[in-house]
């Protein structure tokens, strides 16, 4: 051979090995179909199917605790082998002999697509399955609110909606006992309004401990809910003081305790500034009384402190109290009395404390007062009778008598 030649094939040297490469992979790939060798191939983790399961629970209140998998080898052509689908192969292991809670060791059966295919080995020989008796038990369904409401806010526990507020547990007894309540489990936080709809759950124990993976059947897989959102305000006591307006503002008066913390709907707190507590007559004052009043709040508002009662200290500020004797007593209406009735007052005198300024109380002269008996809803027999009177003060302007209910007569019917 020339060297011209012997050059060329050194130059060459690579292409020469790359075909020799694909000359040997066809060879091989003809020689494999012609031939299509036998060969061996494991799958792992094959989950058996249990035949009887449902009536097992059924007549005798038991379940498989844990699960179970199984490791086979097959053997078949090259061809089948690759044309293999797990999902057709069946195993099955039959509970007719199960009678009670404990551990079995229950033969099973393996089913091949084909007879093209051969069992070679399976893994274990026999399932070792436990049994226990189900269990069902009904567990309250919770709230987790804190946090919740934004600064300001409160929830209005009193009427949070649950739905449904219990859930019904079916699973294995020592699962079952595991969980002492649901919990809701809430995604938002410092919320200004109300949240509603279909919320996920977590299993609780009765430590407060959260349950994970525990394995238990329920009878939802959410809880409706509904959580109404307050917003709260701090706001005084108050009350409403009834007579002259003239007079209102000499009364002053305290609280203890002053204020109280309150919550509704945002427009109605936003549109209350105090509480008003109950109503107190002017004439019914004195300086430096008490008054013990119970807290009722109107519709839609809540009484977050807790606080039942309240107790004002009323007084004066520049108002003054003059007594005056007065023997101006009138009987009227005494047309009640039967035919040939008479009447006569018995007190000829009373005392009366009138309220006013200094400047007012200088002008009342017994000759002002008057006490009026008016018998038109009083029907009297023979003898000495107890009659409230009215106090009327004559000619003086921004007065009022101090107790006015408390004044009484004697009268005289014969």
């Amino acid at each position: 051979m020339s060297n011209k030649y012997m050059r060329w094939f050194k130059k060459h040297d690579v292409l020469s090995k790359i075909l020799a490469v694909l000359i040997a992979v066809v060879l091989w790939l003809y020689v494999a179909g012609a031939n299509d060798f036998e060969e061996n191939f494991k799958i792992k983790n094959i989950s058996p199917s249990f035949i009887g399961i449902e009536e097992l629970a059924t007549s005798k209140n038991l379940m498989i605790v844990g699960e179970y998998n199984i490791d086979i080898e097959v053997s078949g052509s090259r061809n089948d082998i690759l044309r293999l689908n797990e999902a057709d192969i069946r195993v099955e292991a039959d509970l007719s002999m199960v009678s009670a809670s404990g551990t079995y060791e229950l033969p099973y059966t393996v089913s091949l697509p084909s007879s093209s295919y051969t069992l070679r080995n399976k893994i274990p020989q026999k399932l070792t399955v436990k049994f226990d008796e189900e269990d069902v038990n009904l567990i309250p369904v919770k709230v987790n609110t804190e946090g919740l409401a934004a600064e300001g806010y409160v929830v209005d526990k009193a009427n949070i909606v649950i739905s449904p507020k219990e859930l019904k547990l079916v699973g294995l007894q020592e699962n079952v006992d595991k969980v002492a309540y649901a919990e809701v489990v809430l995604p938002q936080k410092d919320l200004k309004n109300g949240l509603s709809g279909e919320f996920s759950y977590s299993f609780f124990d009765a430590d407060g401990k959260v349950l994970k993976d525990i394995s238990v059947q329920t009878d939802h897989q959410t809880v409706d809910v509904g959580i109404p959102i307050l917003k709260t305000k701090e706001v005084p006591l108050s009350i409403d003081i009834q007579g002259s307006d003239a007079f209102k503002k000499y009364i002053n008066y305290t609280f203890e305790p002053s204020t109280i913390k309150i919550a509704g709907e945002e427009a109605v707190i936003e549109q209350t500034n105090t509480i008003v507590v109950g109503a107190v007559k002017i004439s019914d004052i004195s300086s430096g009384m008490t008054k013990m009043f119970s807290l009722s709040l109107p519709d839609g508002i809540n009484n977050l402190s807790g606080v039942m009662t309240a107790e004002a200290t009323l007084k004066f500020d520049g108002l003054s109290k003059k007594t005056i004797q007065t023997t101006l007593i009138e009987v009227v209406n005494t047309f009640t009395l039967p035919t040939g009735y008479k009447i006569r007052p018995v007190t000829t005198s009373i005392n009366v404390d009138i309220l006013g300024t200094e400047e007012t109380l200088k002008k009342i002269t017994s000759e002002n007062v008057r006490a009026v008996a008016d018998l038109q809803s009083t029907v009297l027999s023979r003898g000495t009778h107890p009659i409230n009177v009215s106090i009327v003060v004559d000619g003086i302007e921004n007065t009022a008598v101090s107790n006015p209910e408390d004044y009484i007569i004697y009268v005289e019917v014969s």
